[in-house]
């Protein structure tokens, strides 16, 4: 095509600078660049899409604004191409009608980007479901005000504000790592993000999948090292994960350091693991071991200040006061309880002065982890019995021996405040060793921050929790090597902590999925500022206003809180905030049935073939009517529905899904509580289904669950698009025509006045 020159010599400089910019977006070579361009980026889109997924590609290019911007350049220069030629002649309308299609196209690819609705749709097997969650975060902050008086409060007024959040597709440590284009320059809301009416809500880090680790947390890697008759190994490997939890209930005042641990090993051992609250607790776990006959009923070992006091239960029962030695206390025996193997006892001071004067001991002969020691006089405990009989009618003499001598064995491990393992090998009646997990001793981390130890011992110093020690170093531990259970025990996994506490981690971009469900999660800084009630907020940066503003660290997932300790909740005088974080929603007035998900895969190999869903349409409530029945949807194979609420037609395409488990995995346990909850409040029962004409909420319970996402979309652009695509093929089929019939040179005659005529390109 020929350009076009409009600058003329006699022009002033300004017009011929305009121009020559008019003539430059009209150009051919400017409609080159930008098509190669935009066709480079696309294809590359393509991969990224497949690398990172569809909300990756959204975020870096497609919603970025610089290919909206190379979109709208492209869009000037069909424009400019076409307007420059004006008034068009007839042999150019075909190039008239495909650049007016292009327009139209982008036109409804802009309204769509504008006005069009893009979410998701989370079904269950057997469940309805008419929320659809736009693909759009946000934090809502549920506020609630009420004048507070003495034993009571009125009742408080809740208002909720809803703050778009930009989270980006990458937990945002990953993005120092990744290139600079395209994912550094697109806009994340990072640091403040709210700031109103005395409430501030600040974003601190963003976790784009996550996993949660409670810590204390020791992953322990076994072997036995015993053989058979034919020199085969006697047991595979295995692996035990042990932790410490948080006391709640009556156990908060008896274990104020949490509770532990106890597991089995595959061939019989426990294996039990708990925190201790100071040192001189680990150096009581290491002395006090029983000595002599320890008998049926057992040996109370006690220890203060590096001394070592021995009571049979029988000299307790005998004489409930016994002197601890020359320390002045006295110990006074409470009971025995058989059932649990446990005696309870009651130090006590001779000293009236003493405001210590008396402390509690509970011991467990069978799970040390639940003791309560008298840490307030510095008296610490165990509790040894002999093994409990196993009943001969076991199957099996050389069973029943393995059963008797698994019974007489146990393996304790202390986490110590100094950040150490300590351990110690029971073997009845006696402790066989004890001391420091070997390889940890001199290599150890600084020792773990916490409170001020009792009897004015040294307080913990400052360091990092519950963060993975390096265990690759550190030699394996050998227990019972003198029995038939020789068991080797390496450290696969050793989080140490001052207190139970949960930790959140990012997992890294190349973490495989592998269906499960991924767990956004973003830390935010909430702070309150209180006020009187019915008055202004105290000025902000006065002393009053510092005095009276709360503020709060929390780490709070997307979807809402699962766990207690993830609601962020902060109270200042008469006002309460709570802030999660979800997706921005609304309701349809349809609702989409899921009948079946089915799941299939590549024979020999872990790869997805096939996966889709069987739904039901309903429209309205009590009881729904079945608009559509058994529509099947799978990537390519749309649903198109109608809401009759509002007029939309919207498409649900099959976009992914999530394997939930079976009965006794977490996330089907709590799918579970969440659909006794929603029958509870629909009236229904579980196991119902209801004829057609009446679909129920309930269904039964299905062998594995799966989580089916359904992608909805409407786009009010969608006829813009079919029109300017329509265009676009008649422009070009029109040029085609014209071209070949109209304006074709003809032999053995003259151009016509029609033909168009050859323009010569102007120089310059």
């Amino acid at each position: 095509m020929v350009r076009v020159q409009l600058r003329r010599a006699e022009q002033s400089w300004w017009i011929r600078t305009l121009l020559a910019g008019y003539e430059w977006a009209a150009s051919l070579q400017a409609a080159v660049l930008l098509i190669v361009l935009t066709a480079a980026v696309l294809g590359w889109a393509t991969f990224v899409e497949k690398w990172h997924g569809t909300e990756a590609v959204s975020f870096g290019v497609y919603r970025s604004w610089w290919f909206m911007g190379l979109v709208s350049l492209l869009g000037l220069n069909v424009l400019c191409a076409a307007l420059i030629r004006w008034p068009w002649k007839k042999y150019q309308t075909g190039f008239v009608i495909t650049h007016t299609g292009i327009l139209v196209l982008l036109a409804g690819c802009l309204v769509q980007q504008g006005w069009g609705v893009q979410g998701q749709m989370i079904l269950y097997e057997g469940e309805s479901s008419s929320t659809v969650y736009e693909d759009q975060k946000l934090f809502r902050l549920a506020i609630s005000e009420g004048e507070e008086t003495s034993g009571a409060s009125a009742p408080r007024a809740v208002k909720t504000v809803e703050i778009p959040f930009r989270s980006g597709p990458f937990s945002w440590s990953d993005y120092q790592r990744l290139p600079f284009f395209p994912w550094r320059i697109a806009p994340r809301d990072q640091g403040r993000i709210y700031d109103k009416d005395g409430i501030t809500l600040e974003v601190l880090d963003y976790y784009a999948d996550s996993e949660r680790v409670e810590a204390p947390r020791l992953v322990l890697e076994l072997r036995r090292t015993g053989t058979d008759a034919a020199g085969e190994p006697v047991e595979g490997p295995s692996r035990l994960t042990l932790t410490v939890a948080r006391a709640t209930g009556p156990h908060t005042g008896l274990r104020p350091f949490g509770i532990g641990d106890r597991q089995n090993m595959p061939w019989g051992p426990p294996v039990v693991f708990w925190l201790a609250g100071s040192q001189a607790e680990c150096d009581a776990f290491l002395a006090a071991s029983p000595e002599g006959p320890v008998g049926p009923l057992g040996q109370v070992v006690l220890w203060r200040r590096g001394e070592v006091y021995r009571f049979s239960v029988e000299q307790l029962q005998n004489k409930p006061e016994q002197p601890l030695g020359r320390t002045g206390l006295k110990v006074v025996f409470v009971r025995y309880e058989e059932r649990v193997r446990a005696v309870e006892l009651q130090v006590q001071s001779d000293q009236a002065s003493d405001h210590r004067a008396s402390a509690r001991m509970l011991l467990f002969a069978q799970n040390p982890s639940h003791d309560r020691q008298a840490e307030a006089l510095g008296v610490y405990g165990s509790y040894w019995v002999e093994p409990p009989p196993v009943p001969e009618r076991l199957a099996g003499i050389e069973r029943i021996e393995l059963l008797r001598l698994a019974a007489a064995l146990r393996l304790d491990i202390l986490l110590g405040p100094d950040g150490k393992l300590y351990y110690r090998q029971w073997q009845a009646p006696k402790v066989v060793a004890a001391g420091l997990w070997p390889g940890l001793g001199e290599k150890q981390t600084a020792p773990l921050p916490g409170p001020t130890a009792p009897e004015g011992e040294n307080p913990r110093p400052e360091g990092e929790m519950g963060k993975p020690y390096p265990v690759e170093q550190v030699p394996p531990l050998r227990v019972f090597a003198e029995t038939a259970l020789a068991t080797e025990v390496r450290l696969g996994e050793f989080r140490p902590a001052s207190k139970p506490t949960v930790l959140y981690e990012p997992k890294s971009l190349e973490t495989p999925r592998e269906g499960r469900l991924r767990q956004p999660l973003a830390k935010v800084r909430l702070s309150v500022q209180s006020r009187p009630f019915s008055g202004p907020l105290v000025p902000a940066g006065s002393d009053s206003a510092a005095a009276e503003a709360n503020t709060g660290e929390f780490w709070i997932p997307l979807g809402g809180p699962r766990y207690a300790d993830q609601q962020a909740i902060v109270s200042s005088g008469n006002r309460r905030v709570e802030a999660t974080l979800d997706y921005r929603k609304w309701e349809l007035g349809i609702q989409i049935h899921l009948r079946d998900f089915t799941r299939k895969v590549d024979p020999g190999a872990p790869y997805d073939a096939h996966y889709s869903s069987l739904v039901d349409v309903w429209e309205g409530k009590d009881p729904p009517k079945v608009r559509q029945e058994k529509v099947l949807i799978t990537m390519n194979q749309p649903l198109t529905a109608k809401d009759p609420a509002t007029g939309r037609t919207y498409r649900f395409y099959q976009a992914s899904f999530s394997y939930l488990g079976k009965p006794g995995d977490p996330e089907f346990e709590r799918w579970m509580q969440l659909r006794a909850m929603k029958q509870t409040e629909v009236g229904g029962s579980a196991g119902s289904s209801g004829p057609p004409e009446e679909p129920s909420h309930a269904g039964p319970i299905p062998e594995e669950l799966y989580q089916s996402v359904l992608s909805v979309n409407y786009d009010p652009g969608r006829g813009l698009k079919y029109a300017g695509s329509l265009l676009i093929v008649v422009g070009i089929g029109t040029m085609y025509v014209m071209r070949a019939y109209l304006f074709s040179p003809r032999t053995g005659r003259q151009s016509t006045a029609e033909t168009p005529p050859k323009t010569e390109k102007t120089p310059g």
